[in-house]
């Protein structure tokens, strides 16, 4: 005999007082819906599983994507502003000074010039270290100031790079 009532959602028998469950009718029929729904439950978390992992992998490359887009943008502007450095090789002989003496090269840049970023001097003569004797570099409109210290009464003879870069 089969059960007198059945649950809502998988009408599997419930049974009252007067019932007699059958083992092979009753039994093995609410346990192959539980069965069944169970499989069902379980393929529709797997598919869900499977599209929360591919939506968390498209979201981590697209990430990926922006980062490669935000670096590549950044090494084009590096690349563009490289081309932009110029280096400029000057001399400049100072008048006969001794003493500490303030002499101006004038270096004569490019119009489209925008920002001197050194001035390196090298290859000091007379021979004594250029270090004791370079106190400072200033540029103002496009004048490059040396100050030398000079120990006897004499020129100084000096090689100078100015980088710079343009518009």
């Amino acid at each position: 005999m089969s059960s007198t009532n059945k649950t809502t959602n998988y009408q599997l028998p419930q049974f009252v007082s007067s019932d007699k469950p059958t083992w092979l009718g009753d039994v093995n029929g609410a346990m192959a819906i539980i069965d069944g729904q169970m499989k069902t439950n379980a393929d529709a978390a797997g598919a869900a599983a499977a599209t929360a992992s591919a939506a968390a992998t498209q979201t981590a490359l697209n990430a990926t994507n922006a980062q490669v887009t935000s670096l590549t943008t950044s090494v084009e502007q590096i690349s563009a502003d490289l081309q932009k450095i110029r280096v400029y090789n000057g001399t400049f002989t100072t008048p006969t000074c001794a003493g500490n003496t303030s002499n101006t090269a004038t270096v004569t840049l490019p119009n489209n010039y925008k920002a001197i970023l050194a001035v390196i001097p090298f290859g000091y003569v007379p021979s004594n270290d250029w270090n004791t004797r370079l106190i400072y570099n200033d540029v103002v409109n496009n004048d490059i100031a040396f100050r030398v210290v000079g120990s006897t009464n004499q020129y100084y003879y000096l090689h100078y790079i100015v980088i710079y870069t343009v518009d």
